[in-house]
C-alpha cells in the first residue's frame, strides 16, 4: 500500500522508484493529510528522478550536516544542548519524516508525545521546538525542502522571576574578592555580561578611551556596553597586575595574552567561574545560593528599580526578544509593592 496506517494518526508513505529503489517516510496527521502528502512526495520523487537532483532526504539524513554547521556558529554549550535535543527527542519522532510533510497536526502530535514522556516540563518541550524550527530553517535555506518552517505554538509556561541579590550583597562579594576576580565579577554586575562572555572576553575589546566593552554574545552578535567608573578602574588594575605576571621571567605559564581573564593557573581560557565566586560569597557570609548569572539578573533588576528604560536594558543584556527582558519587571514591581504596603 502507498499509504499505510502504522499507528494512531501515524502513516507510512511508500513511493516505488523502480526495482530495488523506493522512498519511505513516516507521516503524522489525518488520513486525508497523509494521502495529500503522498501525492506531493511522489511528484517530488518523479521530478528528482527526471532531473537527477540530490536525493529526497529524510530529516534524519540531514542532522549531522546541520549540527556540523551549528558547531561553527554557536557557543559550545549551546551546540551541546542542540546536539542532545536534535539527536534525542527530535530524531525519535522525525527521523524518517521530511520537512515538507511536517504540518501543524504533526507538531501537535509531537507535543502530546513529549508531554506523555516527560510530564509538564513545558519549557523543555518549547526549547525542543525552537531548535527543530532552526533546523528546518537551515534545511530550507540550503535547498533540502521547499517549505519554510511553520509557526509552532508553544506550550503554556510561566517563567519564574529570577533570583537577585541586594546591592549591599553584591558589594560584599566584590570586597571579598581579589583584584582579578573583582574585575571579573563587576563585568557580570556592572556590565550585565553572561559568564561565557566574561570567560571569552578579549583585552582589545575593552576600550578605556571610550569607557566601553565590546561583547561577542550569543550567535556571535556584537553589542557595546558602557563601563561604569568603578568597573573601568577595576579593569585597569586587573590588566596592570596581569602585565606584571606575564612579563615576570619566573612565570612559566604559557599565557594567552589576548584574553581579558585567562586562568591564573593555566594561562588559557577559563571554563568555569563559579568556584571563585563561591569563595567570595563564603567570605562575605552570604548564605544564599548564588551563580554568576544571578549577578547579571541583579544588574537588570537594579536598573529597572532605578527606572531605567526597558528597551535600553534589553540592548545592554543582548536579548533578541524584549519579552525575555520583561521577566525582570516582575521582580522590580514586587519590591515596589512591598514598599507601598508599608503605608498600610
Amino acid at each position: 500500500m502507498a499509504v499505510r496506517e502504522i499507528g494512531t494518526d501515524k502513516y507510512q508513505l511508500d513511493v516505488s522508484r523502480g526495482v530495488g529503489n523506493r522512498t519511505r517516510m513516516v507521516f503524522y496527521g489525518s488520513k486525508a493529510e497523509a494521502e495529500k502528502a503522498y501525492t506531493y512526495l511522489k511528484r517530488q520523487c518523479d521530478q528528482e528522478d527526471g532531473r537527477q537532483k540530490k536525493s529526497y532526504n529524510n530529516i534524519g539524513d540531514l542532522v549531522n550536516a546541520h549540527l556540523e554547521y551549528e558547531k561553527l556558529h554557536k557557543a559550545h554549550k549551546t551546540w551541546e544542548e542542540k546536539d542532545r535535543i536534535l539527536r534525542g527527542p527530535i530524531m525519535s519522532m522525525f527521523r524518517k519524516m521530511h520537512f515538507d510533510f511536517v504540518y501543524t497536526s504533526t507538531i501537535e502530535a509531537y507535543k502530546r508525545k513529549r508531554v506523555n514522556d516527560i510530564g509538564k516540563k513545558h519549557r523543555a518541550i518549547n526549547l525542543e521546538l525552537i531548535y527543530f524550527s532552526g533546523f528546518w530553517k537551515w534545511a530550507y535555506q540550503n535547498g533540502y525542502c521547499q517549505t519554510m518552517p511553520i509557526k509552532m505554538s508553544k506550550l503554556p509556561y510561566k517563567r519564574k522571576p529570577p533570583k537577585v541579590l541586594t546591592k549591599s550583597e553584591c558589594m560584599a562579594i566584590f570586597h571579598n574578592a581579589g583584584p582579578h576576580r573583582q574585575a571579573m565579577f563587576l563585568c557580570l554586575y556592572h556590565a550585565g555580561l553572561r559568564a561565557n562572555e566574561v570567560m571569552t572576553l578579549k583585552r582589545y575589546n575593552v576600550d578605556f578611551t571610550g569607557c566601553s566593552i565590546t561583547v561577542i554574545g550569543k550567535g556571535d552578535k556584537t553589542r557595546t556596553v558602557p563601563m561604569t567608573q568603578t568597573l573601568s578602574e577595576a579593569m585597569k588594575r586587573h590588566f596592570s597586575l596581569m602585565d606584571d605576571l606575564i612579563s615576570n621571567p619566573k612565570t612559566k605559564v604559557p599565557w594567552d595574552e589576548t584574553l581579558a581573564f585567562p586562568s591564573l593557573r593555566t594561562g588559557k581560557q577559563l571554563t568555569d567561574i563559579r568556584r571563585p565566586l563561591w569563595n567570595a560569597i563564603e567570605k562575605a557570609g552570604i548564605l544564599k545560593k548564588v551563580t554568576p548569572h544571578i549577578l547579571r539578573h541583579s544588574f537588570a533588576t537594579h536598573m529597572l528599580e532605578a527606572d531605567a528604560d526597558l528597551r535600553t536594558i534589553q540592548e545592554l543584556l543582548g536579548h533578541e526578544d524584549i519579552a525575555t527582558t520583561q521577566v525582570y519587571t516582575h521582580v522590580a514591581i514586587n519590591k515596589k509593592r512591598t514598599a507601598v504596603d508599608l503605608l498600610e
